[in-house]
């Protein structure tokens, strides 16, 4: 990949002037595959494409040398303040969102704080409950069973913390997410790259189980819809009709229980 974004979030559309169907991430590497006047269509690191509208010049930036030199870090909490200095009563050089990626300056800690570099390579300061380190794909080709077990309930973590989340069509932060983005940044977050759309792709690592096998952390896949299963036959959603994220259940017992989707595909990364 050849740059990356140096902008909090950055709207993603299906073509020029058209449609928005996803939001670019700070730090996230991409590259640029056509041009249409201020227009570029992309491809990201994660797989997908799209086209955006660069209408500041530093919006992406060429990728430096210096970047493969130092491992990523992972935004953790939904906004985070990148610090000119390790205290928190310090200047913010930046804000930016959940799932955004970061350098990490090994050399340079202070106590509680981590040293980062940003994008366009000022340094920076953040507290290190705030991240974790990142890795694209790491967790799945090292992981064992005990590793898988790991995953999925750091998976459950991330997707309940975006409970009530508003729902955004395209969107992908705490401003709100749309179903494919929900799904796809709560992987992200373990550095597992699922499809962004609601649907199984052969490049993409998910595939069709049985629900028999169905497990904490898996995918149910409907028409134009994805959940996350969060275990005893509930799940967690975007959802249009609820305009935010919420937990609903299979279990047609259960007050929360949607006959709408009672009938799932099931898929799984594991």
């Amino acid at each position: 990949m050849n740059y990356i974004t140096n902008h909090a979030i950055l709207s993603m559309y299906d073509h020029p002037y058209g449609e928005k169907t996803d939001e670019l991430l700070y730090g996230i590497t991409l590259d640029v595959v056509e041009k249409q006047g201020k227009w570029k269509k992309i491809k990201t690191e994660y797989g997908y494409e799209g086209w955006i509208l660069e209408e500041l010049h530093n919006e992406i930036q060429q990728k430096e040398i210096w970047m493969e030199e130092f491992p990523r870090l992972v935004v953790t909490v939904p906004w985070l303040d990148i610090l000119t200095h390790p205290s928190i009563h310090s200047k913010a050089i930046k804000t930016i969102p959940k799932g955004s990626l970061l350098f990490w300056m090994g050399e340079k800690q202070a106590g509680n704080w981590y040293c980062v570099r940003l994008c366009d390579g000022q340094y920076g300061w953040v507290r290190k409950e705030w991240v974790r380190f990142w890795e694209k794909g790491e967790l799945l080709e090292k992981s064992s069973k005990k590793k898988n077990e790991w995953i999925r309930r750091q998976i459950i973590e991330d997707a309940r913390q975006y409970q009530m989340t508003a729902y955004r069509w395209g969107g992908k932060t705490p401003y709100g997410v749309d179903c494919s983005g929900f799904c796809s940044i709560v992987y992200w977050m373990s550095g597992i790259i699922i499809y962004r759309d609601a649907q199984m792709r052969e490049d993409f690592p998910v595939h069709p189980i049985s629900k028999d096998r169905l497990e904490q952390g898996d995918l149910l896949y409907y028409p134009g819809h994805v959940a996350l299963y969060l275990g005893n036959q509930s799940y967690i959603h975007a959802s249009g009709s609820a305009a935010k994220v919420v937990i609903n259940s299979l279990d047609p017992s259960k007050e929360n229980y949607r006959e709408d989707l009672a009938f799932p595909q099931f898929g799984s990364v594991f």
